[in-house]
């Protein structure tokens, strides 16, 4: 069966649909800074039309409980199906194309990356290492906690979830501890680039506006941990310290949404009973919720695809 997808275009003016075509199947471009996104027809926002700021950031919060309580929270902690989802949702499909583990830790945008991992070289029961140590890393890669665990009271559901946890370089993920996704001035510098230090943590640029929208979704769907008023959260919406919220606002602007959030987003949302990243579909929904002004939320569906 054909499904109709839309194409729309992003820029200061209103949005505006361009085009509606029919396809068989969308595959993923190459990842790219492309302002052009193109949607599928989805209910996963209805009833969003015409909203803005905190009436927003509430309807959203309520979606995402819904789909966490329905197809999450009821099951079984299951931590290893983490390691089941990566080949899905974190296969490099975009920088060697080679369907190693697209590692935010040590993925090189710019060349050739310092090491590979393919999806057997987990830390685990029925993993196997690569063999390697360079400068202590490269030999396994784990399941980095976006947010780290002790801040939701390691909640066995909550930890296993892969729109935060993420497959990296196991010794940088050591080295990350639990500090805080900030700038990083003078951090240890993994191979890649990425800066690590007890109190703060900096990702590459390639990557900061995918941490961004993670710590983004957080908030929404793990809210009642983001009250909790610790480390970058407060009691107040939206959930985010103002301090860390504006750092997190530019490295989204400046990182937009490509492929990789895209594959990710929806690969994760099949295994999840269609849970998903808001903040994945929608550029423009940080300012809509953060920096509201006249503009309102206008429900095109899902994200699909970046067009050429």
């Amino acid at each position: 069966m054909n499904k109709k997808i839309r194409l729309f275009t992003l820029s200061t003016a209103t949005i505006i649909p361009l085009v509606t075509i029919a396809c068989q199947k969308t595959t993923q471009e190459q990842k790219t800074f492309n302002s052009k996104y193109i949607y599928t027809d989805s209910e996963y926002y209805k009833g969003l039309d015409g909203l803005k700021g905190v009436q927003l950031f509430d309807e959203l919060v309520k979606i995402q409980n819904r789909y966490w309580t329905k197809n999450i929270q009821r099951k079984e902690s299951n931590y290893s199906e983490l390691y089941k989802i990566y080949p899905r949702a974190f296969k490099d499909n975009f920088y060697e194309k080679d369907n190693t583990v697209l590692d935010i830790y040590s993925e090189n945008p710019k060349g050739s990356d310092p090491y590979n991992f393919d999806f057997k070289h987990f830390d685990g029961k029925g993993g196997v290492d690569t063999g390697k140590n360079i400068k202590g890393e490269g030999n396994k890669y784990n399941r980095e906690h976006l947010i780290p665990q002790s801040w939701f009271g390691r909640n066995q559901q909550v930890r296993t979830d892969a729109h935060f946890v993420w497959p990296t370089d196991k010794k940088v993920n050591e080295l990350r501890g639990n500090s805080i996704f900030a700038p990083t001035p003078n951090g240890k510098k993994s191979l890649n680039g990425t800066l690590t230090s007890k109190l703060t943590s900096e990702p590459i640029d390639e990557f900061k506006g995918d941490v961004a929208r993670a710590m983004f979704y957080f908030v929404l769907t793990h809210d009642e941990y983001s009250k909790q008023s610790n480390f970058i959260f407060e009691d107040k919406k939206p959930y985010i310290a103002s301090k860390y919220l504006e750092i997190y606002k530019d490295w989204a602007k400046k990182d937009a949404i490509d492929a990789f959030d895209i594959q990710r987003n929806n690969e994760i949302a099949k295994v999840y009973g269609g849970l998903r990243n808001p903040f994945c579909d929608y550029p423009e929904l940080v300012d809509l919720i953060f920096n509201p002004g006249d503009k309102v939320f206008k429900d095109k569906g899902v994200l699909v695809s970046v067009a050429n």
